[in-house]
């Protein structure tokens, strides 16, 4: 894949860029100094909230500023909830390009006619969003898939609009956002979208996501046709499966009010669907290769077998370190033990400037419901809003992320929005990490179980099992017939031991009976899925070895 140069902009070109923002955010009144309005309907606006008049400026500005908009509403742990929210309702969609441009590009890319390579291709888009647009094509060897082109009009505005980010900074100090919340968060974006912005970026994550799913069954990733796919032009297998954003679409119908509908298509009910899609978000985030970092519902595909990908927007990775504290962090705030959250997120921020308030102590006193404002009902108890106002503490007191953390945050709070509209009587977060834990123990079991020293000794198992059900035979006769031989027995200390023995025996039965008998109602777990299998072998196993050795001292 190669990498596009960029272009530069002449120095006239960024002043009336310059002032063409000045104007419009002045229209907005969002400027320090004499407001400048826009007769009309613009006059109403000056009475609304300032983060309203500013969503309406940044969707205005072009797909850049639109873009930092879409950001900033996934930083929960800047500024206010509500703020993230109305900046949330930014449209993430963009006038698609004219054939003959999406003709001259993948000439230009590729190196040939679009005609050599495709065997049919969609001229009309099915999205097009702020930064690319994307088309269904058919390759000559008859595969399906999506073919995915950075926009030009936002190609070309990047160099300048990046620079003249700063004009923003008003603007968003006087919705309440601290100056230096402002800087950082400028900084993270345009490192963000840097990688959006170079399709090299996105099919690395796929390969990564390809691996994880070989060890993560709920996990799907498309096929990169790296040969044909560059900076500007990503050509990926199309799945067949439901976009999340059309799901959503059905459950705000009025049929889809109840908790437990089962969502047509997918094999979902609305909760399991929520609870899952928390699961495999964090599993991905803290124990993967590779995440989706604020994830839109457009960007997630629910497929058949319940199976989920992620096929769209920025991609993150989080060092190994990181990864446990922030685990551990989790666990100990569903938990309620804010002293553990506490030192886990810490040591994943850096500390600037004198502390307002003891950070810990405001760990300890929150209360989601007085604190939070995500969820406007006043019932804010789920673990996700505890989770924003843990951010918020932390940036008033003074600690800032450091660099790898802000995707968290951002793709945390981006998943949480999407499964409170799917599921809003239910603390999915919650279930999520609760599911991940038994996943997290499955997986650690499978690899002790994959030890070579474990692989050595399964061939002496093996050849125990063989003999298992002629060992069962006589170990019941035994059981049935040992209270006559036990009065056999003239010795009183081995009539004790044979009858402990039989108990052993008996207890052993009774267990291998239970595993027998709930083996079919643990694998029709949604959770625990393949492994059960698995388990159930392994524990047989196990208590068909000492019930062979007990039967074995008996003798």
């Amino acid at each position: 894949m190669s990498n596009k140069v960029p272009k530069r902009i002449s120095s006239l070109a960024i002043k009336s860029r310059r002032q063409e923002i000045e104007r419009r955010l002045a229209a907005y009144g969002l400027t320090s100094g004499p407001r400048r309005l826009f007769r009309g309907a613009h006059t109403a606006e000056f009475e609304q909230a300032r983060s309203r008049r500013l969503r309406l400026a940044l969707e205005n500005l072009g797909p850049i500023f639109s873009s930092f908009g879409l950001y900033m509403s996934t930083r929960a742990d800047l500024w206010p909830i509500g703020d993230c929210l109305e900046l949330a309702a930014i449209p993430d969609s963009a006038a698609a390009m004219s054939t003959n441009s999406v003709r001259e590009l993948l000439t230009e890319e590729v190196d040939c006619l679009p005609d050599e390579y495709f065997s049919s291709f969609e001229s009309k888009p099915f999205e097009s969003r702020l930064l690319f647009q994307s088309h269904y094509a058919r390759l000559g060897d008859g595969a399906d898939v999506v073919v995915k082109i950075i926009h030009a009009e936002a190609e070309s505005q990047l160099s300048s609009d990046i620079d003249l980010l700063p004009l923003l900074h008003d603007s968003f100090v006087s919705c309440g956002l601290p100056d230096s919340a402002f800087k950082s968060a400028a900084a993270d974006f345009c490192h963000t979208l840097e990688a959006q912005m170079d399709f090299v970026h996105e099919a690395q994550a796929y390969e990564a996501f390809a691996k994880d799913a070989e060890e993560y069954d709920v996990l799907r990733a498309p096929k990169v046709y790296e040969r044909l796919s560059t900076s500007r032009v990503l050509i990926i297998e199309k799945l067949n499966g439901s976009a999340l954003s059309e799901i959503l679409s059905l459950l705000r119908e009025p049929a889809g009010d109840a908790d437990h509908l089962m969502l047509e298509g997918v094999g979902f009910e609305r909760n399991e669907l929520a609870r899952l899609l928390c699961e495999a978000w964090l599993r991905q985030a803290l124990l993967g290769r590779s995440f989706s970092v604020a994830p839109r519902a457009e960007d997630i595909l629910i497929l058949p077998g319940k199976r989920i990908a992620f096929t769209g927007g920025a991609f993150a990775a989080l060092p190994a370190e990181p990864q446990a504290n922030l685990w551990n962090y989790l666990l100990a705030a569903a938990s309620e033990n804010s002293d553990q959250a506490c030192s886990c997120l810490l040591k994943e921020m850096r500390k600037e400037g004198a502390a307002g308030e003891d950070v810990r102590q405001r760990f300890r006193q929150a209360m989601p419901f007085r604190d939070g404002g995500w969820d406007r009902s006043g019932d804010g108890q789920s673990l996700a809003e505890l989770l924003f106002v843990h951010w918020r503490f932390a940036s008033e007191c003074g600690f800032t992320p450091l660099m790898h953390l802000p995707a968290f945050y951002r793709g945390l709070f981006s998943i949480a929005n999407i499964v409170r509209a799917m599921a809003p009587r239910i603390d999915s977060l919650a279930e999520g990490i609760r599911d991940l834990r038994l996943v997290a123990g499955l997986a650690q079991f499978n690899k002790m179980m994959s030890q070579p020293r474990l692989q050595e000794q399964m061939d002496g198992y093996t050849t125990m099992m063989m003999g298992l059900p002629q060992s069962l035979d006589e170990a019941l006769t035994f059981a049935s017939e040992g209270h006559t031989r036990l009065k056999l027995q003239s010795d009183s200390a081995k009539h004790r031991g044979a009858g402990a023995s039989s108990a052993v025996v008996a207890s052993l039965l009774l267990v291998l009976a239970a595993v027998v008998l709930l083996s079919h109602r643990i694998g029709e777990s949604a959770v625990v899925g393949a492994w059960a299998n698995r388990i159930n072998i392994m524990v047989f196993m196990i208590f068909g070895a000492l019930l062979l050795r007990s039967i074995t001292r008996i003798r």
